[in-house]
């Protein structure tokens, strides 16, 4: 097998079983090969590296996971830095990523120094034994130098066994040929006939099991081996692939047919000998836009709503848009005009794309735990063929590169993939809760575009992440069209923070002002914008600050974009309420409770209304007492120590100057539906005086419902995800200035 392929291409891609029947291609195991195959080629282009000791080796740090490395020869052993355990330094290695060092895999050969052996293994003769081949040592071995010179005692079959098996032989084959062929092959070993021809001049190809495969269907076929059939010419002219028959294509208008790999028919000749382009769409630009027409749907689309473009064609295969951008040779977006959609629901008109990216939570990292390995909701919860990651692998910063086009061919049901060590991911949850509520005409595509261990920088507008997002969300765009669907991305997700978690506030809430821009601004391009003219991104506030030994700001200026315009950056709340698998990565369960979230609020963005979080509306102090007014999502506040432990004072912790008398909190308690009274400790008597909301925990951390900055308010939300987790509203990471 090659370096570091599990299993072999010709199994992976095979299109039927070894007994003939079809067989379907895994996606998962595709992905597995792929990205195997692109590791061992990445290793091989790195070229093999030669030291003679450990110590040198050990010192060069590889370029490539599994590139390969030498130590001929070194006396002494090591700890190998990878698998662990006492190995011997010479031999041969491989540089593995994580853990980082070059392990051992086997030892090393030296081709010049081999001995020469016998055929027995040995490296000197055996008494008495012939250890060299030579003709005469063969002979000599069967004891048989000339078989018409041994004694009929010591043949291995005798002359008259002999005669006898072949009279019957011969008498079996005449009677073949003349009871029902003219001539024939058969097979060497069982005598079994394996093709004839009959004396009406007619071929018969039989099959192990002697049922013709030439027979009164087909007068010729080209088969596989197997002896199913992949093309037949039947006796009345008509023809059959893979057992799909075109015979009314071939006899009721064309004489010939030009086909795609579904049937569809691309060009023909008629029975008067004349060429023809069967025209399936039909593309053109008017005022700056580019227009679609299907004739499977009779609908024209509108395309794009810039003013800018250039040209569009339909040629080669492709639906081409030229985008005249400012630049010298423009901007182009192209599609195939292939590529199956066939499960989508018959009731379906109009497309919803939902992009998705980030970092490593955006792609379900570290998690390696599928909850949905079926589709949740076939025909309308819908993701490329390649899996809900547009890369077709685990999305971290070693595949960080562009998406091969093909990826986006296919349309088909939306499940979950795992891939390496990344499991369930928020997608398919998001598309069942979001068209759960929406009309069966909706059906939404998702897809997940962001890459591990990324800061914004990494994924923002004009970088690799961001240059995938733009075709994935293009290749949706005219797919809809071809499809004669309706067409519109209602909301952007987004999971990205931690890579961030440093900076210095007020810097993400601009980053995430200039993503909601850019995002509009792309998909204003396409003429797939919601009613309200912009495209919003809903996101969770990061609560893994404390991991990374990092102050809140982020999870602050994640509310702050909110509060500035809730309609365009929509905060569907904090995530340490969900469970995780490190300090950082959420489970499989967080991620569809998180994707359940997501799907919610873009199903009430979608129906006009504004989701908001649970987060502090107001805070009065009178006395020593502070009343805490609250917006509350659904029913009324609740202090819960079950769903998440008290951290002390149930997550709130009195803050100001520190000019004043010292404060703590002595008690919190519910005083209403919307309302929460805090009691201090005393009158506080310094300035700039605040509630700090699940904001505090020791630098390093972790974050989850028992560990981390977390509180135990929440309301009383009915919703459930498709698994029952309850869908409750948590409190925000928050600073809420008090009042008098």
């Amino acid at each position: 097998m090659a370096l570091g392929l599990t299993r072999r291409g010709a199994e992976v891609f095979a299109p039927t079983n070894s007994n003939g029947t079809a067989r379907r291609v895994v996606n998962e195991e595709v992905q597995t090969y792929t990205t195997e195959l692109e590791a061992s080629i990445d290793a091989a282009l790195a070229g093999s590296i030669r030291m003679e000791s450990w110590a040198a080796l050990a010192s060069v740090t590889g370029t490539k996971v599994g590139q390969a490395a030498e130590v001929p020869s070194d006396a002494g052993t090591h700890t190998d830095p990878v698998a662990g355990g006492t190995v011997n330094n010479a031999g041969i290695y491989r540089w593995s990523a994580s853990p980082a060092g070059w392990r051992r895999v086997g030892n090393y050969f030296d081709p010049n120094g081999a001995p020469t052996s016998t055929i027995l293994g040995r490296q000197t003769a055996g008494t008495g034994v012939i250890e060299y081949l030579t003709a005469v040592a063969v002979k000599v071995m069967l004891a048989l130098n000339n078989v018409n010179n041994t004694s009929d005692a010591n043949k291995p079959i005798s002359i008259a066994q002999q005669a006898a098996f072949d009279i019957v032989s011969i008498r079996d084959l005449q009677g073949l040929l003349s009871e029902y062929a003219s001539w024939g092959v058969v097979d060497q070993t069982t005598g079994k006939p394996l093709m004839t021809l009959d004396f009406d001049g007619r071929a018969w190809l039989l099959r192990s099991n002697e049922v013709p495969l030439l027979d009164d269907t087909y007068s010729h076929v080209i088969g596989g081996e197997s002896g199913t059939v992949g093309l037949g010419f039947r006796h009345d002219g008509g023809v059959e692939i893979a057992g799909q028959t075109f015979n009314a294509l071939m006899h009721a208008d064309y004489k010939t047919v030009r086909t795609d790999y579904a049937g569809r028919v691309i060009s023909a000749t008629d029975y008067d000998d004349v060429d023809l382009i069967v025209t399936r769409y039909t593309a053109w630009v008017s005022g700056g836009n580019a227009y679609l027409w299907s004739a499977a749907t009779k609908r024209i689309s509108k395309l794009t709503n810039t003013g800018n473009i250039a040209h569009v064609s339909l040629a080669g295969g492709l639906l081409r848009l030229i985008i005249d951008d400012g630049t010298p040779t423009g901007l182009t977006i192209e599609t195939p005009l292939i590529g199956s959609a066939d499960t989508i629901s018959a009731d379906v008109s109009r497309l919803l794309h939902l992009p998705s990216s980030g970092q490593s939570n955006s792609v379900g990292a570290a998690n390696a735990t599928v909850l949905t390995p079926t589709p949740p909701r076939a025909g309308r919860a819908l993701m490329y063929g390649i899996g809900p990651r547009v890369l077709g692998n685990d999305q971290n910063q070693q595949y960080f590169r562009p998406i091969p086009g093909y990826f986006l061919n296919d349309i088909v049901d939306a499940q979950e993939i795992r891939s390496g060590g990344n499991g369930e991911t928020h997608m398919t949850s998001s598309l069942y809760q979001l068209t759960g509520v929406r009309p069966i005409q909706d059906a939404a595509l998702g897809a997940l575009y962001g890459i591990g261990s990324a800061d914004y920088a990494t994924v923002k507008k004009g970088t690799i992440a961001w240059n995938n997002l733009v075709l994935g969300c293009w290749r949706a765009r005219l797919k809809a069209a071809m499809l004669g669907l309706d067409f519109q991305i209602p909301a952007l997700c987004w999971d990205q923070g931690e890579g961030n978690a440093g900076g210095a506030a007020g810097v993400y809430l601009a980053a995430l002002q200039e993503l909601q821009t850019d995002i509009t601004a792309l998909v204003g391009q396409m003429n797939g914008l919601p009613a309200s003219g912009q495209v919003p991104v809903v996101y969770s506030q990061l609560a893994s600050f404390p991991n990374y030994s990092a102050g809140p700001n982020v999870p602050l200026d994640q509310l702050a974009a909110f509060l500035a315009n809730p309609t365009k950056c929509v905060l569907i709340g904090p995530k340490y309420q969900y469970t995780y698998v490190d300090g950082a990565h959420m489970d499989a369960n967080g991620q569809h409770l998180q994707g359940a979230m997501m799907g919610r609020a873009i199903g009430q963005l979608m129906a006009g209304s504004s989701p908001k979080p649970l987060y502090a509306l107001s805070a009065v102090r009178t006395g020593a007492q502070v009343l805490v007014t609250y917006n509350v999502p659904s029913g009324s506040l609740t202090l819960d120590t079950v769903g998440v432990t008290d951290p002390g004072s149930y997550g709130f912790k009195w803050s100001d100057a520190g000019n004043g008398n010292t404060v703590t909190i002595n008690s919190v308690a519910i005083a209403s539906a919307t309302t929460l009274l805090i009691t201090l400790s005393a009158v506080p008597t310094g300035t700039d005086q605040a509630i700090r909301v699940a904001l505090d925990a020791a630098a390093g951390t972790g974050t989850g419902r028992a560990v981390g900055a977390r509180c135990c308010l929440r309301d009383t939300s009915p919703d459930t995800d498709r698994l029952g987790q309850k869908m409750y509203n948590w409190a925000c990471h928050q600073r809420i200035a008090v009042t008098l």
